[in-house]
């Protein structure tokens, strides 16, 4: 019995950050395009999804918008020649919100991505 209850406690300890791991990593997305113009894509693909923008930030490469009644920055940065990073995060840093707006931008980046 001690050791079932060992065992429960143990994952009620490790599931939640598992959990928030692979809640963020779904926050993330690399693209193979400099950090300007994958900039400008997110801002596009942000707008394209009728999601509101807030405020922009060119130079930090930062965009806040809000999608429903929920606030989210996007960050656009630099990793490697010729790629960039694109990670979209809760202003609130809740994730109890879900992942749909992230999966909803990157499908509009893939397919502006794809298009070209």
């Amino acid at each position: 019995m001690k050791k079932f209850i060992l065992a429960l406690c143990t994952a009620a300890i490790i599931a939640p950050a598992f959990a928030n791991d692979t809640l963020l990593s779904a926050c993330i997305k690399e693209y193979p395009l400099n950090h300007k113009e994958l900039y400008l894509n997110a801002l596009s693909a942000i707008n394209t999804n009728k999601f509101e923008v807030l405020e922009i930030q060119s130079k930090s490469g930062l965009i806040l918008f809000q999608a429903g009644r929920n606030e989210y920055v996007a960050t656009v940065y630099f990793t490697k020649s010729g790629s960039s990073e694109i990670k979209i995060l809760p202003a609130n840093s809740s994730f109890g919100t879900g992942i749909e707006v992230q999966r909803a931008i990157f499908t509009t980046l893939d397919g502006m991505l794809n298009a070209r």
